[in-house]
């Protein structure tokens, strides 16, 4: 029997905030904020969504210091080839295990300021320091963001690498508040560049149901979707993206999008090309995006059951609920 862990998440990751080098201590104090006791975060909506598990990049020397860390302090610690696993008491839905790889890679640009609260770039930042920052914004939305704009043209926006791309949107997407993410870019001028199809919605109001346009509605929409479910949660920030070009204003104000489940599936697997999110993601997305119109009364017919169940297998059935459910 494996033994159980006997420390709470924040006394772990209290011990090994006081062990490690600066920029893992920073991210480290970031993540501690969302295992405080109940009452200490800022908005407790955002303790129902769940969140990837926190992976950092240490030299061999600095993860054996740091799983010796959280050893001493009871935590359970397994070692693989090629990373290292601390693992977490549950606490909400927050991740269970803080993952060390010698991998190199940052999460924070170089010459950010950072401090419990904040981040703050003096200059403008690179497009590379944009995306950390976006993916920073959506895993740890409690923390100040200030970035006086971006360094170079916009334009430029297209070279960056497919891996960047995927590496940042994935990011973002399942990050704690996706939205976050999403406002930070918008703010910059760069979320217009990379997803057009939503920023295009803007302004565009819908119909008496919906109380907010079509951009801010996708925005909270993925905000909606709380499972670790990536496909979900690119579905619900998609869904609607076809009620721009369907979008039909009548003499009464309100606006109908006939057909718009149809459009917004077509547009999304090239969305998820230009983000260079892997292909099988991108056509689970089509499908949910093209199927989440439905709307089960009590007076659904029988005929009208099996209909849909030969439409939607029972196997995507939970995930089309699920992104019901955010929309």
């Amino acid at each position: 029997m494996s033994s159980e862990i006997t420390i709470s998440a924040a006394e772990v990751l209290t011990a090994l905030i006081a062990a490690a080098t600066p920029e893992i201590r920073q991210l480290l104090v970031w993540e501690k904020h969302w295992y405080e006791p109940e009452g200490e975060n800022p908005d407790p909506d955002d303790l129902k969504r769940e969140v990837e598990h926190l992976r950092l990049s240490a030299s061999e020397s600095e993860i054996a210091a740091l799983a010796a860390t959280a050893e001493t302090a009871g935590a359970t610690v397994k070692r693989a080839t090629n990373e290292t696993v601390i693992e977490l008491e549950r606490s909400a839905r927050q991740p269970q295990k803080i993952l060390l790889t010698a991998k190199i890679f940052s999460w924070i640009p170089a010459s950010a300021v950072c401090t419990v609260q904040k981040i703050t770039l003096a200059e403008s930042a690179s497009l590379r320091e944009a995306l950390q920052l976006a993916v920073l914004a959506a895993r740890f939305p409690h923390v100040e963001i200030s970035v006086p704009g971006l360094a170079e043209d916009t334009a430029g926006w297209e070279t960056a690498p497919a891996s960047a791309r995927r590496v940042a949107f994935r990011g973002i997407i399942l990050g704690r508040k996706p939205s976050a993410g999403l406002r930070l870019l918008d703010q910059l001028g760069l979320l217009e560049k990379f997803l057009p199809e939503v920023t295009a919605g803007r302004h565009l109001t819908q119909n008496r149901f919906h109380a907010h346009d079509i951009f801010e509605h996708l925005l909270r929409s993925v905000d909606g979707a709380y499972d670790l479910n990536e496909p979900v949660r690119w579905a619900a920030l998609l869904h609607d993206v076809g009620k721009v070009p369907t979008r039909v204003e009548g003499p009464n104000g309100e606006a109908t999008f006939h057909n718009h489940e149809m459009y917004s599936a077509r547009m999304a697997v090239p969305i998820m090309k230009r983000l260079a999110v892997p292909i099988a993601i991108g056509q689970k997305v089509k499908f949910l995006v093209r199927n989440h119109m439905f709307h089960y009364t009590d007076e659904w017919s029988d005929k009208a059951v099996r209909r849909f169940v030969k439409k939607v297998p029972l196997d995507e059935l939970q995930d089309l609920i699920h992104l019901r459910l955010a929309d």
